[in-house]
Parts: structure tokens; sequence; C-alpha cells
């Protein structure tokens, strides 16, 4: 990002994106992200499951749209480790994706390029594109 603020499209890449790296610094905030916002749904619909309308309507797209999510920052995070990105559809397993998430929450990024882009930011959203260009 070379200093610029993050923008809409940096936090849309950021979330839906497959390609690049990133630090833990946003891999973990995206994570919290991601659990609060369907947390609220889910545990709405929980605490009200005579409720008709809108929010049940909308839910399970929102539901969708975190697991897409979820699997993108893993994805990211595995190219900032140097392993291929489709151990992210691990994240789809039930489980499984509590120990992905906290693996490479915790495993530190390659230092320097790699494979997947140059290495990230620490200090910002740390987007990197394939070719490095961001």
């Amino acid at each position: 990002m070379n200093g610029r603020k993050a923008g809409a499209a940096e936090f849309l890449w950021l979330l839906v994106g497959l390609e690049g790296r990133i630090s833990k610094l946003p891999y973990w905030l995206g994570i919290a992200l991601v659990n609060v916002i369907a947390g609220i749904f889910l545990g709405t619909m929980m605490r009200h499951p005579e409720m008709t309308g809108p929010v049940v309507t909308v839910t399970p797209f929102v539901l969708l749209a975190a697991v897409w999510a979820e699997v993108a920052l893993v994805v990211k995070r595995a190219h900032d480790c140097g392993i291929t990105g489709f151990v992210g559809l691990l994240s789809l397993v039930p489980f499984v994706n509590i120990v992905m998430v906290v693996f490479f929450g915790l495993m530190p990024g390659t230092p320097g390029p790699n494979a997947y882009g140059e290495e990230p930011n620490r200090a910002s959203w740390g987007r990197t594109g394939g070719n490095g260009t961001g």
C-alpha cells in the first residue's frame, strides 16, 4: 500500500480476494470482524426463532459471505507463509477450520518476497499482489 490509507478496495480485497499476502494483524482483525458479524446474525436467529422477515432472509447469505471471507483470509495467510492457498479449503471442514485459523494466525510469514508476492507491510493492511505490485 506504500503508505496510503486503507480504502474500500483494500478492505474488499482483504475479505474477498484470494491473491497476495497479508500479515498477522489484518488477518486477526479480519477473522474477528467476520466472527462478530456472523455471531450477531446467528445469535439473533437463536434468541428469536419465531422471527420472520428480512433478517431471516438475509442471514444465510451473511453466513455464506462469512465462510468465504474466512477462506480468503486463510488463503492469504498461507501465501504469506509460502504455502499454497489450496489449504484454505480445509477451512470448510468443521473444527478443522478452527485449527487452520489459529495455525496461520500464529505461524510467522516468509521474510522477503515469495512465490505469492512481496512481503506485506507489517504496519498496514499488508496487501501485496502475486506480481509484487499490490
